[in-house]
């Protein structure tokens, strides 16, 4: 099939006129049977190409109205817009319009997927323009320094971030055009620190066209490397202490100090105290370490709270009747925790072993237990009528090796770990722990964990108390 177009219009037209002069010369002969024909054909041949002017007219405006429409976003199909004359053209256009609509595609895809990454990473991320204005935030950024991207983009990058150091690299890394690493502490209270990463942002044709800073989040890194490094200089003091006594205790009874019985029994004696208390030290740490393992998942069982505390104070009792503490239990009955009954009762016995130590001769120590009023957990206390703690100590007491009196704690045999062990047994079990003093009216510390009846149910929520009905009066205002 022949690919119609408009040129056979020129020699139509051609046609048109020779065939109007002929009809004319012929009328002028009075020859009117041979000039009807000849007018029938020239009609004929105006009228054929009035329409093709006509259909090729609007052909074309349909197709320069479609064309308008595609730089704003619209595809439209343009295969049925031309006539048959322009055909050729409006197929290669509907081919340029697939192979743009299927690129739009592909480029919303790849934006939208972009989009979600952006918007769900973890990490703060900032990105500037060329002005080294702020162009793009994500919403891990908005959280960190608590703005709205609407109410940022366009501002300066030190309005945003009120880092002067920050701000600076960025502006720096788009006139040097290199990447950079930085880190950096935050004026929050407590402080964060971040590690960000700035590069530059090259457009298409290889120019800067600003910059992009990533900002992570190492304030934890930081905190696990600070209690590393204290945990292995206090684990060194702490066994430096006996290990030089030791040491010197057997010096001088190699020295000669055998020789004399009175001498020699004191020294062992001390020797047998140090040595115990190293003991105490590396059990403390391998239970710390075994509690703090990924993997230790203990056997949780449904233990009675007034079984497990009265098998507790059996235990401390001897240590009580030597400095002639009295000690007491104070426990609601049917009271059940869910945990592991071993680490529920050292938890319980190291804290009875701190009352006993640090209160006086002469003293009280008792656990009490009993449901939250209006909730369903359950707070065991061990209290007692020691000297108490002062309030700025109450917040650190759980931390490992932290002691508010250190010569006492370490007289009275204490490893400084005992509490902490306390805390990752109760929160392991999903509770908490703390502890509120009065200075000169004694300790108090309280473990809460949530609450079951015998059968193993958990305590339910009391309901809310119903707000008052107000009372309607019919009576007229006036």
């Amino acid at each position: 099939m022949r690919e119609p177009n408009f040129l056979p219009a020129i020699p139509t037209a051609i046609g048109i006129a020779g065939a109007g002069l002929l009809t004319g010369v012929l009328i002028a002969l009075g020859l009117w049977e041979m000039a009807l024909p000849t007018a029938i054909l020239t009609g004929y041949f105006i009228w054929q190409i009035a329409r093709r002017t006509k259909a090729i007219i609007n052909s074309l405006i349909r197709l320069r109205e479609a064309v308008k429409q595609l730089p704003e976003g619209n595809l439209p199909g343009l295969s049925t817009a031309p006539g048959v004359e322009l055909a050729r053209l409006a197929t290669a256009l509907d081919e340029m319009v697939s192979r743009i609509r299927e690129e739009l595609g592909k480029l919303e895809h790849d934006r939208d997927r972009l989009g979600a990454v952006f918007t769900s990473m973890r990490d703060a991320v900032i990105t500037t323009g060329k002005t080294g204005r702020v162009a793009l935030i994500n919403p891990a950024a908005e959280r960190l320094f608590q703005v709205k991207a609407e109410d940022v983009v366009g501002r300066s990058v030190l309005e945003v971030i009120r880092h002067h150091q920050l701000a600076y690299i960025m502006q720096s890394t788009m006139t040097t055009g290199l990447a950079t690493t930085l880190e950096f502490e935050t004026f929050d209270v407590p402080p964060r620190h971040f590690q960000v990463e700035i590069a530059p942002v090259h457009n298409m044709r290889g120019k800067r066209s600003g910059a992009v800073a990533v900002l992570h989040d190492v304030t934890e890194l930081r905190q696990l490397e600070r209690i590393r490094t204290e945990f292995v200089a206090n684990v060194s003091h702490e066994l430096r202490t006996p290990i030089t006594s030791i040491r010197g205790y057997l010096e001088t009874l190699l020295d000669g100090a055998m020789d004399d019985h009175e001498t020699c029994r004191h020294f062992l004696t001390v020797l047998n105290d140090e040595a115990e208390r190293l003991t105490n030290l590396v059990n403390d740490l391998l239970d710390l370490s075994h509690l703090e393992e990924d993997n230790a998942q203990p056997e949780v069982e449904l233990i009675e709270v007034a079984a497990a505390a009265e098998r507790c104070l059996e235990l401390i009792a001897p240590l009580a009747q030597e400095k002639e503490i009295a000690i007491s239990q104070q426990i609601s009955p049917g009271l059940f925790v869910k945990m592991n009954g071993e680490l529920l009762r050292q938890a319980i016995i190291n804290l009875l072993d701190n009352a006993v130590k640090y209160t006086p001769t002469g003293g009280k120590v008792w656990i009490e237990a009993d449901r939250v009023p209006e909730g369903n957990t359950v707070q065991i206390k061990v209290c007692d009528t020691g000297p108490g703690i002062p309030s700025q100590h109450l917040n650190r007491l759980f931390e490992r090796f932290y002691r508010v009196d250190k010569a006492r704690s370490r007289a009275l045999g204490g490893t400084g770990l005992g509490l902490s062990i306390v805390k990752h047994i109760v929160e392991s079990s999903g509770g908490q722990v703390w502890a509120e003093s009065t200075l000169g009216k004694g300790s108090c510390f309280i473990i809460s964990l949530d609450g079951y009846d015998a059968s193993g149910a958990p305590f339910e929520l009391a309901p809310e108390p119903e707000p008052p009905q107000q009372e309607i009066s019919s009576a007229n205002p006036q």
